[in-house]
């Protein structure tokens, strides 16, 4: 009578093994890459509400000559804000160093107050 055997076959293992490594190693740097894409979309949509309060702050302002290009920090960055006149438009940009270690400009434009 041959005896049954409820195990797996060592081959069996290292087959499952190796899959789950392979599945391991190719979503690691995916969740890497994500993680940073989140980190930069995050840091885009913080300094954008910033450039907007900034920019109805100019729009109201009584002066009628621009504030001088200004620099702050947000969370630990580095940010540069410049307002200037585009025709009719007041164009307000912020420019910031992202996750990434890239520069970046963001623009964002207003009809001044007559």
């Amino acid at each position: 009578m041959l005896n049954k055997r409820n195990g797996f076959t060592l081959i069996e293992a290292l087959t499952g093994m190796s899959i789950l490594s392979f599945i391991i190693l190719i979503t690691l740097p995916l969740q890497h890459l994500l993680l940073s894409e989140r980190e930069v979309l995050q840091e885009r949509r913080m300094f954008n509400y910033y450039l907007h309060d900034e920019l109805i702050k100019e729009v109201n302002r009584q002066e009628s000559d621009l504030r001088e290009p200004f620099s702050t920090v947000i969370n630990n960055k580095r940010v540069n804000i410049s307002f200037r006149i585009d025709d009719l438009y007041l164009k307000g940009c912020v420019n910031w160093t992202n996750a990434k270690k890239m520069e970046e400009t963001s623009c964002l434009y207003a009809i001044e107050k007559q």
